[in-house]
């Protein structure tokens, strides 16, 4: 199926769906100068509670070992 789209809407597509180290250092850069840190950027830019906080943290990051 990829094959049979123009090389241009792939790149945008793997684009999109990309999680490249610059558009995720370019996020913090900005939530840090905003918000100070994650955590209150989570509380007052999003909204989230300490519950929904806690439960992002358990389905995202891994547990060290």
């Amino acid at each position: 199926f990829p094959y049979q789209l123009p090389t241009k809407t792939q790149e945008a597509i793997t684009a999109l769906y990309s999680a490249r180290e610059s558009y995720i250092s370019a996020a913090l850069h900005e939530i840090k100068k905003s918000y100070g840190d994650i955590d209150t950027y989570l509380k007052r830019g999003i909204g989230l509670k300490k519950e929904e906080i806690k439960k992002l943290q358990k389905i995202l990051l891994e547990k060290k070992q």
